[in-house]
């Protein structure tokens, strides 16, 4: 949505959807399947599904279901090896490393300060951030480091179609040097990839080994993830054949995103195989130091995004072209999870749709994401160019499919390529849906004149209060 820019990597608004879920014992993994596959059904009809690989375990159960086709039209499912980005799942990785090395390594604790570990930051306000605040998004970190606060969207990166790739090491530790917040903490938890790129920096330093070797030697090779890396900036995309296309909610083939040092916060890429071995390591931790570790993660809260002491846990995750989800309950020894390549925040609501698996989770039902039926010859007449000078912002409307598209293809204030879904409410007034959130959040009308020539459109913009923002656009 046109609002400011957030380089989504596990969408934070997804607690308003998913604020408690609390796993049953299904029954019948038939059922699952049911219920899973009719809420898929609904989003496939709404153009907001591609591909996508659900997995449910439980107790001696395991099952993997394929749905969709890897490219509209191929007629071509996704298979247990075909590869997603996992975006903020990510997270829950980098939760476990620190837990075991900070089990392993004589004298440390997650209480430490990072300056104990990173000399540079004596003396600085991240230096006394804990590894603990780190991985509960208590530290007083912003969601993105700003390299120009005069953008209103803050983080500017050089590709915003792949707006990781060249954030280094170095820069990320000359920000937090020199950051210092707007008052004193404690903190409230408030999502923060930057300080999860910082705690997989900090983990590096203490290893003297990449994220990429952690990774490898205490997860992905402990529990037979051959398929699990991540994607950096030198990785060929084209030499990994099961990695699937990247689509955004208008359902156009978008860029894969790689990762330098903000890896640990988003950067890894998985399989359905994997993740079900993932999942199942998790829903039944064992005595090892594994399985140790992703105990006290789950006691802890240490790279999930429950409140801590839930007996249900979960995590989401999304790119620019990917969502996913993973939920579970030890107790149960239940658990599921959702990979899709399409970024609309209502993938993750699937694992919830399942009575059997999440009987009270508020985000069972999906809300009607098709609209009012407006004639698609209505529609083409608001396909085109649309500018407003004030802002020097250009918006195209395109049809790709039954929707009209929404794309800012210019602009000093708003990030070119954000790409908008319009679900009609009226003949001229729309929903403006950016597969962050919830649909209605802002919206949209267009502007005709009495002999039905369409002039303009405006962009009703939520200030978060209840009021909205109204900015014109006149038809080129």
């Amino acid at each position: 949505m046109l609002k400011p820019y957030r380089i989504a990597l596990g969408a934070c608004s997804l607690v308003v959807m998913i604020s408690a879920c609390s796993a049953s014992s299904p029954s019948d993994v038939a059922i699952w399947k049911e219920d899973m596959g009719a809420s898929i059904q609904k989003l496939d009809q709404a153009e907001l599904w591609v591909a996508g690989e659900v997995g449910v375990v439980y107790r001696d159960q395991q099952s993997v279901q394929p749905y969709g086709e890897i490219s509209p039209g191929t007629g071509l499912p996704p298979t247990s090896d075909s590869a997603f980005e996992i975006g903020s799942i990510s997270k829950s990785f980098t939760g476990i490393l620190l837990a075991e090395i900070a089990d392993e390594v004589a004298g440390m604790s997650i209480d430490n300060p990072l300056s104990k570990y990173i000399p540079e930051l004596a003396g600085t306000f991240s230096g006394q951030i804990t590894f603990h605040q780190l991985a509960t998004h208590t530290s007083g970190l912003p969601r993105m480091p700003c390299t120009d606060p005069t953008i209103s969207y803050c983080f500017n990166p050089k590709d915003p179609d792949n707006p990781y790739v060249d954030y280094t090491a170095a820069q990320l530790l000359a920000y937090v040097e020199s950051y210092s917040p707007s008052g004193p903490g404690p903190y409230a938890a408030d999502y923060s990839n930057t300080g999860f790129a910082l705690l997989g920096y900090a983990l590096t330093r203490i290893e003297n080994q990449s994220f990429d070797d952690l990774l490898s030697e205490r997860i992905t090779t402990p529990l037979g993830m051959s398929r699990t890396l991540v994607l950096r900036p030198e990785t060929q995309v084209s030499a990994m054949p099961s990695l699937l296309d990247a689509y955004n909610v208008g359902r156009t083939m978008v860029e894969h995103w790689q990762w330098d040092v903000f890896a640990s916060a988003g950067g890894i890429v998985s399989t359905a195989d994997d993740m079900m071995k993932y999942l199942a390591a998790n829903v039944s931790p064992g005595d090892t130091a594994l399985g140790r570790a992703m105990h006290k993660c789950h006691t802890l809260g240490l790279g999930w995004d429950s409140a801590v002491g839930a007996s249900t846990l979960w995590k989401n995750g999304q790119t620019g072209g990917f969502t996913s989800m993973i939920l579970f309950d030890p107790a149960t020894q239940g658990g599921t999870f959702v990979l899709s390549n399409i970024a609309s925040i209502y993938t993750m609501v699937v694992p919830c749709s399942s009575t059997t698996l999440a009987a009270t989770c508020p985000a069972g039902e999906l809300p009607d994401l098709i609209g009012l039926n407006v004639p698609q010859t209505k529609l083409d007449a608001y396909v085109g160019s649309y500018e407003d000078t004030a802002i020097t912002t250009s918006v195209q409307v395109s049809r790709p499919g039954k929707f009209l598209i929404a794309t800012v293809t210019a602009s000093s204030v708003f990030p070119p390529g954000a790409t908008f879904r319009l679900n009609a409410t009226s003949d001229t007034e729309f929903n403006m849906y950016d597969g962050e959130s919830a649909v209605g959040y802002n919206t949209l009308s267009f502007v005709t004149q009495a002999d039905a020539t369409v002039s303009g459109l405006v962009a009703h913009l939520n200030d978060g209060s209840g009021g909205y923002t109204d900015i014109p656009f006149a038809r080129e």
